[in-house]
């Protein structure tokens, strides 16, 4: 099936990490994404690759970055890992090493979405060529939880923090992610830890200068954002689980 071109082949192509890793002119990418307008071939998770490939590629790697924070399920269990394991079959049956964008959530497991990366951090790990990055929170000024908080703050004279903003994150730059996925491994089946900085107080990340800082119990951010969780209501981009992420940042990164 794959004889001719050498590619690497990027799964979440239009995800904001993804469209980063792309830019970069000296590697060649195929790239799936569920707008087809904007990737090479529209690919949803849980879809067969065999199927919806183009044919005669060689691909060298798959960096998987595809997630759905919404808490489908498919065949009745998560859509995240049912697509999961369909991937890993693919490259089981044509030797090819995933390159898989977990989080540092996966340590702490305080939420469902550490708890599904680290579930699907096992799977990956019964093929000791399957890499996994554990990603910190990305810092970057075009994109990111940082840059959206700024965003929405820009041209008011005040800024609502959780706490103050007094919790600590763990941080890594947008260039650092993008040679991590980049960089050749060997195969001994560790974990990479992806970061710059640990235990950064979350305000020192902010374009709070000359703001006034309100700040804002966690409790009281926790209730207003679980009614709509239950009810299965969730913005993609700030929503409860991703709330529990955010504050219970692991303190400790053992390697």
């Amino acid at each position: 099936m794959f004889k001719k071109k050498k590619v690497t082949l990027i799964l979440g192509s239009n995800s904001f990490l993804g469209k980063e890793i792309i830019k970069n002119k000296e590697k060649k990418y195929l790239t799936g994404s569920s707008s087809s307008k904007k990737s090479n071939f529209t690919f949803k998770i849980g879809d067969d690759l065999d199927q919806i490939l183009p044919k005669n590629i060689n691909i060298e790697k798959i960096i998987y970055l595809s997630w759905d924070r919404r808490n489908k399920i498919k065949n009745g269990e998560n859509l995240n890992i049912f697509g999961l394991k369909k991937v890993i079959k693919f490259s089981n049956k044509y030797k090819i090493p995933i390159y898989f964008a977990s989080s540092f959530s996966a340590i702490s497991r305080k939420n469902n979405y550490g708890n599904l990366k680290y579930k699907a951090e096992n799977l990956l790990k019964l093929n000791n060529k399957n890499k996994i990055f554990r990603i910190a929170m990305i810092y970057h000024d075009k994109g990111g939880l940082i840059f959206k908080i700024n965003k929405i703050f820009k041209n008011l004279p005040f800024i609502l923090l959780p706490n103050g903003g007094n919790f600590t994150v763990n941080t890594v730059k947008l260039g650092s992610v993008i040679k991590a996925f980049n960089k050749k491994y060997k195969y001994d089946g560790k974990i990479i830890y992806v970061f710059d900085k640990t235990n950064q107080k979350f305000k020192e990340l902010l374009n709070y200068k000359n703001k006034l800082i309100i700040p804002v119990p966690v409790f009281l951010i926790k209730t207003l954002l679980y009614v709509p969780y239950m009810l299965k209501i969730q913005n993609s981009s700030f929503n409860y689980d991703g709330f529990l992420s955010l504050i219970n940042d692991p303190k400790k990164i053992v390697i």
